[in-house]
């Protein structure tokens, strides 16, 4: 429930906090608007069906690394399962991996969050400019 005082023919922007349980679409149910002006002895009420919608993305975990192309240089070395050229398979994801290599189409089916490997040169860690 949220409360909130507004003076008389004022305007106000309110957020209403709603858990999500699953990613996907989320409608926002009927609220219920009501008032106890003046005295508070009677209560006038409406429901207002908003039909808002929104779009529920997974919360990323850990902190996001960012790669550096490979130049195929000597200091870059070709690494099995940790470069940015070829397809190499799929792993569960850890925390810190990139979110951008998660095989969001198999996410959606499994309850584990799939990764895809790649072979060939491998990217230089940046720790930020």
């Amino acid at each position: 429930m949220l409360r909130t005082d507004l003076p008389a023919l004022d305007r106000t922007r309110l957020s209403l906090p709603v858990r999500a349980v699953r990613r996907g679409w989320l409608g926002l149910d009927k609220i219920t608007v009501a008032t106890r002006y003046p005295f508070g002895l009677l209560r006038a009420w409406s429901v207002v069906d908003t039909g808002a919608m929104c779009l529920i993305y997974p919360r990323p975990s850990g902190s996001p690394h960012l790669l550096e192309q490979g130049e195929g240089g000597a200091a870059d070395g070709i690494a099995s399962g940790s470069g940015n050229e070829d397809f190499a398979g799929l792993r569960v994801y850890r925390p810190g991996d990139p979110i951008r290599h998660i095989h969001w189409k198999a996410a959606a089916r499994t309850a584990e969050v799939p990764l895809k490997e790649f072979s060939g040169s491998a990217g230089r860690l940046w720790w930020g400019r």
